[in-house]
């Protein structure tokens, strides 16, 4: 009798070389889904970033007795981009990408002045958070703040 030559795999040696580079696979596929989400949550944080200090440098020059009379609560931004002129134009320039005024339109941006309670008439901070869910569904939330001094008597 005469032996008989492979002509090929097995379906065995197929099924065993199949399970092996699956295995292979599954830290590969892990680290891109880790990678994925560090980055839209990066991406987050940058624009909240950008507006929180866009927010801070728009009203770093208001005098201190302004800042009190129209931030001494917690005041949703959107509500100021029909009263403020320059967040109007900040809003409309070409820097403003798509992405960020969805996130814009989206989530929860704010501004407060908080007097110094030491010295409440010539110190305070101009506080700027930005709330919002990551994909995760975690509450995420991003502040800025500056230091206001009262340079006039």
């Amino acid at each position: 009798m005469r032996k008989q030559i492979s002509k090929g795999f097995s379906l065995i040696e197929v099924l065993v070389i199949v399970a092996v580079v699956s295995v292979g696979l599954i830290p590969v596929l892990s680290l891109i889904s880790h990678t994925a989400r560090r980055v839209s949550f990066n991406e987050e944080m940058v624009t909240a970033n950008l507006w929180s200090v866009q927010l801070i440098e728009r009203y770093r020059l208001t005098p201190l007795w302004e800042l009190k009379d129209k931030f001494s609560s917690p005041v949703d931004v959107r509500a100021l981009l029909g009263s403020d002129e320059l967040l109007k134009d900040l809003w409309e320039n070409q820097w403003m990408d798509d992405k960020s005024r969805k996130f814009f339109k989206r989530y929860t941006v704010t501004l407060q002045f908080i007097s110094d309670p030491a010295i409440p008439d010539a110190m305070g901070k101009l506080l700027s958070t930005v709330s919002w869910k990551d994909k995760a569904g975690k509450e995420r939330t991003e502040e800025r703040f500056i230091l206001i001094e009262n340079l006039v008597d």
